[in-house]
């Protein structure tokens, strides 16, 4: 019992340890090409949308983000690469619409960036609404000390609010000291110079450009101003969305942590989501295991019963009073890293015999 007792607090602890250490990490300096301040104020942006399945969503975004533009003194554009003809007839009020084969966002995103002009590019999603409306200027301003921008992400109407408040946190310590490559896809801001190719199996294709920065010593932050703001989606389709996420990260970005450790955002990344997706959730789940060993037989079925209610809970399957529901939501959050490990290693076997695969699966809004 002493052993299972000494395993479990030890577990328990490198667990708890993961919503410290990025705080932990220290600063390093990133090389930046020069921007004038008349490119800054008068330089050309153009916002690309990559956009499938977003029918009765792109119409209003176009819109918006054109009103948002009207204020910037040079030339803008809204243009939206559609996948779908619907989405493609729903976004007739854009600058320009670029129809394509739904061969997955990071084609559509390559599409639309090769296919501008401007100095500026705006990465950003159908169904995403940034604020202030400023955002431009504010952007344009903070690609004085990094290359790539990007925002703080808030959902409405979900139960995640208390998670992003602290990704907002480690973000805004990350920006500060070292550059962070923890940014989101809803709003990337960069030169159109400093784009590269996203290739066409990623599928987190904004690590990927993060990555693809940092690798080349230019530097990427979060601003603490601009804010893209979505709607949740429900949670059998949050839960396919987080399993998707993990997956992506541990295929995609682990193998490269030998780079990843020579960078300071690098290192900022690895403390932050990777130390999360596997130290703390193997020491979560050793220390569940460990607890169990502790009391009596009884026990087992009672913590078992928990662990399936929470994730019944955070898939959306039945719903638990507010106090309790945070500890499912808890727990759930820990099953996704294991999902997207056995999705991962799913991929990797695939990949391994020819097989690659390339588009979206999502839900039309």
């Amino acid at each position: 019992m002493l052993l299972s007792t000494t395993a479990a607090i030890l577990l328990a602890s490198l667990f708890f340890f993961s919503f410290f250490l990025p705080f932990m990490v220290k600063g390093g300096r990133c090389h930046l090409g020069p921007i004038s301040e008349e490119l800054e104020k008068f330089g050309s942006i153009e916002v690309v949308i990559p956009a499938y399945l977003e029918a009765t969503t792109i119409g209003p975004t176009v819109a918006r983000l054109q009103r948002q533009l009207s204020t910037w003194h040079g030339a803008s554009s809204v243009t939206v690469v559609a996948s779908d003809a619907e989405t493609a007839l729903a976004a007739g009020g854009a600058d320009k619409v670029i129809f394509s084969e739904p061969c997955g966002k990071p084609s559509a995103v390559n599409q639309g960036v090769n296919q501008s002009n401007a100095d500026f590019i705006c990465l950003t999603d159908g169904n995403t609404t940034l604020q202030p409306d400023s955002w431009p200027q504010i952007a344009a301003r903070d690609l004085r000390t990094a290359a790539l921008i990007s925002a703080n992400k808030k959902e409405s109407g979900g139960r995640e609010g208390l998670f992003w408040n602290y990704e907002r946190k480690v973000k805004r310590h990350s920006s500060r000291t070292s550059g962070t490559l923890s940014v989101i896809g809803e709003f990337l801001v960069f030169r159109r110079s400093d784009f590269r190719e996203v290739p066409s199996d990623i599928q987190s294709d904004d690590l990927w450009i993060a990555m693809s920065f940092d690798h080349r010593g230019l530097g990427s932050r979060v601003n603490d101003e601009i804010t893209a703001y979505e709607s949740a989606a429900n949670p059998k389709d949050q839960w396919e969305r987080r399993v998707r996420i993990a997956a992506g990260q541990l295929y995609e970005a682990l193998p490269r942590t030998p780079s990843l450790l020579r960078s300071a955002a690098g290192r900022a990344y690895l403390a932050h989501k990777m130390y999360r997706l596997t130290v703390g959730v193997a020491a979560f789940w050793g220390a569940a295991i460990a607890t169990v060993m502790i009391f009596p037989p009884v026990f087992g079925p009672l913590v078992a019963s928990a662990i399936l209610f929470g994730v019944l809970h955070y898939r959306g399957l039945i719903l638990l009073p507010r106090p309790v529901g945070f500890v499912g939501v808890v727990i759930g959050m820990q099953v996704i890293p294991v999902l997207g490990g056995l999705r991962a290693m799913a991929r990797y076997q695939r990949e391994k015999k020819g097989l690659r695969s390339t588009g979206w699966s999502k839900v039309a809004r």
